[in-house]
């Protein structure tokens, strides 16, 4: 897989090019900047996706080339949602769990290995987000999990009801 752009800076002032871009593989096979190897390093603090940053002296147009290889982690076992006290087990295939950080603190009793995390929610009915810090090949990077969190039994009904009588439906939001 190429990536290229061409950047033709118009400011007044000349600078240096450090450019941002997400990450479309598992690993940078070469980055060019005008027919010369360019250095790159991992945008360690990158959410969502890895990231690198191109970095060349300055020039009066840059055309670079980045060279990727293999694919991106997906995340595996992540539910649509779960109920409170309801198992959460995730793998990341391809990539090494560095760190999980819970802001909201909704995980209890979490237990990480290379590839894997596991833990039990604990958190009422809303939306929440775990961060996993992920390491493949070169990269790191924060990885977010959006958690909903249902209660384990709802009862929904229509505003609008048929005259004299009342409709409604139970939902089990634990299977």
């Amino acid at each position: 897989k190429e990536d290229r752009y061409t950047i033709i800076p118009s400011l007044g002032k000349k600078m240096k090019l450090k450019l941002v871009v997400k990450a479309n593989g598992a690993n940078v096979q070469s980055v060019i900047v005008n027919g010369k190897k360019a250095t790159w390093k991992n945008v360690e603090d990158a959410i969502g996706s890895p990231a690198i940053e191109v970095s060349s002296i300055v020039q009066d147009k840059y055309v670079i080339s980045i060279i990727w290889s293999g694919n991106s982690t997906a995340v595996s076992g992540l539910q649509p949602h779960y109920t409170n006290g309801a198992k959460l087990d995730l793998q990341f295939p391809g990539s090494e769990i560095q760190s999980i950080s819970d802001p909201q603190q909704i995980l209890q009793s979490v237990q990480k290995n290379k590839e894997k995390v596991s833990a039990v929610i604990n958190a009422v009915k809303g939306s929440y987000t775990v961060f996993v810090k992920l390491k493949q090949n070169d990269f790191i990077w924060w990885q977010p999990l959006d958690i909903t969190v249902k209660p384990a039994v709802e009862i929904t009904a229509s505003f609008n009801q048929p005259k004299g009588s009342l409709q409604f439906s139970v939902v089990n939001n634990t299977s």
